[in-house]
């Protein structure tokens, strides 16, 4: 196993070896030198250290005995601390046999050296003592004390210098190191990408010869090598090239493998039959892609690889091989296979197997035998087809012709030998007829057409000829063939089935199919003309009964009858069909007005109405009639006669014998109010529709009595819509049945939800007509109230018009005595609109009476207006009816109302409509005008 060291070296380059050895051996040198170095400076500083204790202790005495004798310690003082300015020496003490003790300030020298090199220096501070003895007397002790840190200091800077000059040793050991190699390296390296770049098959790579003598002769053998290479490369090449060029061309597929069926080779026939590519083949073994399949017993065969392989020797299979594609497709194959063995000891390194596809061979076999069965039918069928056959020599002279031209024309075939086909020709067609028919021969090859020719008894037949030319080798035209077949028959079957598919059987005239034709072509020319077409739509009048009292014969007499007389009632250019039953279309063509057509319509009912003999009997008859007129009208064929249709219903509900025409204004009024209708309809299903309040008043005691219910629709595009929006398109509909349920059902919903938030606020909600007189409504009502049990008796009233009271008035009546016995009140609205007859009044048992908007409004300035409303509040007392005004509008309306003595009142002058949720809070903030209190 490799250390990581080792695996480093070796994939160091030359020149970083060296580098690293010459630095490992000159670090190892320097670090030795400096080591010794530093190890003598330790040693030396020691000995000077001691020498200079010894010195000091043995000097200074002497110099202090003069000072000590006498006793001047303040001499004593300053004389030490001069002693102490030496480097090396840190402190003096001296003690006085007295017990005097005179120090010299402490000398504190810097260390420059870091702790690591005082420890591993060794070098200690020295102390010594000595007694100061003058004529053998002690006057005391002198201690003294020096440092080692100024040796430290110097031995530091000493060691300092010393790596510095060693790096600097290095680096130039380094730079000359990288110099010398420079220049001696870069043949190598030129040399060692060459040799990379032959490895990579770039055989064109030289070197110039450089460096040392050793080195030239090296990259003058290598440049001999690569020639060497290059050449064998390129020959290698051409042959690799020949080899594949003759594998690629030759018409047989072939897939060479090595000796465990590998692929290594595929041409593109091979490519081809088995559908795989050599890029996807190449690497595979054999039988991934190569799937061989006995066509007579459908298993699965072994390649011939395998055993050519195995046994050695060469192999072909046996006929009936088929060969899977890999899309599935199978083809015949023949193939066979041989051993791939080695020049040199003859060993088997792989296979070649070569195969080729045999389904041409079998279809050109199968050609072969087709063309002589194809030659022998040919021959059976010229003399037997029913079909004449003439062929002409270039030159158009007849050299044949069958048994069945014989019998077509009449003509023997000795007769027409040597002539021309011209002796058939009718004289029908110009001579531009054959010009073009020669044309489209010479150009392309046949003609097939009908046509006319004429038999040798003169008669003229129409035939099917087909003429085709024959080539020869060379393109020339050797021959002309004519087949003809003759297409009498087939020409009168196609009249009768043209009569019976465009025209009526029973009256012949045409019917539903040739109608729609004629309509497309009619509308076509009006467009064209400017002019304008009618689309009548007839219906009998009472032709059921003839039909059962007569017998279906004199009803089909009958049809055959007025068929006849329409037709003759109208235009050569006009046309008349039957649909079917009683039931006819006419077109009128190039009509200028619309008077025209009423001219001819009101002639067909005129000529319809006239008796019919049938058989002893003579009946009369007559029709209705409806028009559609186009391009008033401007729509297709199809809804042009819809339309008719709907205008002649409608002739019929109108009394019938009589016609009308169809109004397109009025039809799209009518749709698009289905269309308003239909949209309602969905707004009521997705909650767009909500309800308003507006509150009413009693004026003179300031107390609000109610409030009106009012329907809004919140639409998503066009906003929040008034009901005059909406309401009218719903008259008479069923989906104003739903709407008014819906609001009925909302409208006590909310009222029963004030009253449980202690809100004893009646409600009134308008019904319409339809809605009320519905036989089921008080049954509903009463279901709707029975939801809401606790809901007092009088919170909700019904309002319904008057004019709507009054269509039915019997039937309202007991509606409204049903709806007053469930505590529903009633009330007329818009009273004063209507015929508002005493009687009606005394018959209706409604509580109050709603004076119309229309009459408050301008009953200030209009005195007409004001006699009506100061009647119908007379006519309220008078029945004993309370009365309400509504659209109130100023101060001056309440003050005037309430003078004529209508107390209750509601209108934008009091309160606009708002939703429901405003309700609560209007109610506790209201308060009445005071002027109202004056009046009162």
């Amino acid at each position: 196993m490799t250390t990581p060291v080792a695996r480093l070296w070796a994939r160091l380059p030359f020149t970083g070896r060296l580098l690293f050895t010459a630095s490992i051996a000159l670090i190892i040198a320097g670090g030795t030198m400096l080591y010794s170095s530093a190890r003598r400076d330790a040693e030396e500083a020691q000995a000077d250290l001691r020498a200079a204790l010894t010195a000091e202790l043995s000097t200074l005495p002497a110099s202090l005995a003069e000072i000590v004798v006498i006793g001047d310690f303040s001499t004593l003082q300053q004389t030490l601390e001069r002693h102490v300015t030496r480097q090396e020496i840190a402190h003096i003490t001296f003690h006085d046999i007295s017990g005097t003790t005179i120090e010299s300030a402490d000398r504190q020298v810097a260390l420059a050296a870091p702790q690591w090199f005082v420890r591993w220096l060794g070098v200690e501070d020295r102390r010594g003592t000595t007694e100061t003895l003058i004529g053998g007397r002690s006057y005391g002790t002198l201690e003294i004390t020096l440092t080692a840190r100024p040796a430290i200091n110097r031995s530091w800077q000493r060691l300092k210098s010393h790596l510095s000059i060693l790096a600097l040793a290095v680096l130039l050991d380094f730079l000359g190191i990288w110099l010398v190699l420079r220049s001696g390296l870069r043949p190598l390296r030129a040399l060692d990408a060459s040799a990379r770049a032959l490895a990579q098959g770039e055989f064109t790579s030289r070197i110039a010869p450089q460096g040392s003598p050793e080195l030239r002769r090296s990259i003058t053998a290598f440049n001999q090598m690569a020639d060497a290479i290059q050449r064998a490369h390129e020959v290698l090449g051409q042959e690799k090239e020949k080899w594949r060029i003759t594998l690629n061309s030759i018409g047989d597929a072939v897939i060479a493998t090595d000796g465990v069926e590998r692929i290594e080779f595929m041409n593109p026939e091979a490519e081809r039959l088995t559908g795989w590519s050599a890029q996807e083949g190449i690497g595979q073994r054999l039988p991934e892609i190569l799937r061989l399949i006995d066509e007579l017993s459908g298993a699965s065969k072994p390649s011939p690889v395998e055993e050519a392989i195995t046994k050695g020797h060469a192999i072909n299979l046996a006929n009936h091989t088929l060969l899977l594609a890999k899309d599935g497709q199978s083809r015949p194959i023949a193939d066979s296979a041989a051993p791939i063995r080695l020049a040199t000891d003859g060993t088997i390194i792989g296979a070649v197997m070569v195969f080729r596809d045999e389904t041409r061979e079998r279809r050109r076999l199968e050609q072969l035998r087709a063309v002589a069965e194809q030659r022998r039918l040919t021959a059976s069928v010229f003399e037997n087809t029913h079909e004449g056959i003439l062929i002409t020599d270039p030159q158009g002279k007849i050299i044949e012709v069958n048994a069945a031209f014989s019998r077509i024309t009449g003509y023997d075939r000795e007769e027409v030998l040597g002539r021309n086909p011209r002796l058939l020709k009718s004289g029908y067609h110009e001579q531009e007829f054959f010009s073009a028919m020669w044309q489209v021969l010479t150009e392309r090859g046949y003609w097939s057409s009908e046509i006319w020719n004429r038999r040798k008894d003169g008669e003229v037949y129409p035939e099917l000829l087909t003429i085709s030319a024959v080539h020869d080798e060379n393109g020339e035209v050797t021959h002309y063939v004519g087949v003809a077949t003759d297409i009498t028959l087939i020409k009168q079957h196609e009249q009768q089935l043209e009569r019976i598919a465009h025209h009526d059987s029973l009256t012949g005239i045409p019917n539903r199919v040739l109608l729609a034709d004629r309509m497309r072509q009619s509308i076509a020319q009006t467009r064209r003309s400017g002019h304008l077409m009618a689309v009548g739509y007839l219906d009998l009048d009472g032709f059921k009964p003839i039909n059962d009292s007569f017998g279906h014969e004199a009803g089909d007499q009958l049809l055959i009858e007025v068929a006849g007389r329409m037709e003759s009632g109208l235009r050569d250019g006009d046309t008349v069909a039957r649909l079917g039953g009683d039931e006819f279309v006419f077109l009128l063509l190039g009509l200028r007005d619309i008077h025209e057509c009423e001219q001819t319509v009101t002639r067909l009912l005129s000529l319809i109405a006239q008796p019919i003999a049938l058989g002893p009997e003579t009946v009369t008859i007559s029709a209705s009639i409806g028009v559609s007129i186009y391009p008033t009208d401007d729509a297709d064929p199809d809804t042009l006669l819809r339309h008719a249709d709907q205008a002649m219903y409608l002739a019929k509900q109108a009394g019938r014998n009589r016609y009308h025409l169809y109004d397109p204004e009025h039809d799209r009024r009518a749709r698009s109010q289905r269309e308003a209708l239909e949209r309602i309809t969905q707004g009521l299903a997705v909650d767009e529709f909500e309800l308003f309040y507006q509150p009413k008043v009693n004026m003179r005691s300031g107390e609000v009595v109610g409030a009106e219910a009012l329907i809004r629709w919140r639409h998503p595009e066009r906003g929040l819509l008034a009901p005059a929006d909406f309401l009218p398109l719903l008259e008479g509909s069923d989906e104003a049945l739903a709407l008014g349920e819906w609001v009925l059902a909302t409208a006590l919903y909310q009222v029963a939800t004030w009253h449980r938030q202690g809100l004893n606020l009646g409600i009134s909600v308008n019904i319409a007509a339809q809605h009320i007189q519905q036989q089921t409504f008080a049954t509903r009502l009463q279901e709707l109230l029975a939801q809401y049990p606790d809901l007092p008796r009088g919170s909700v009233q019904l309002e319904v018009l008057e004019t709507a009271a009054l269509e039915d008035i019997g039937r309202v009546s007991r509606i409204i005595d049903a709806c007053r016995q469930l505590g529903v009140g009633f009330a007329l609205d818009d009273f004063g609109t209507g015929y508002s007859s005493l009687t009606y009044l005394k018959r209706l048992p409604a509580e109050a009476l709603k004076i119309d908007q229309s009459f408050v409004r301008d009953m200030l300035k209009d005195p007409e207006d004001l006699a009506i409303v100061e009647g119908v509040v007379a006519l309220a007392n008078a029945f004993g009816r309370s009365v309400i005004a509504e659209g109130v509008e100023s101060l001056e309306h309440c003050l005037r109302l309430m003078q004529l003595g209508c107390d209750i009142a509601q209108g934008y002058g009091i309160a606009r409509p708002m939703p429901a949720a405003q309700i609560p809070q209007w109610v506790a903030a209201w308060r009445p005008d005071p002027r109202w209190q004056q009046e009162a």
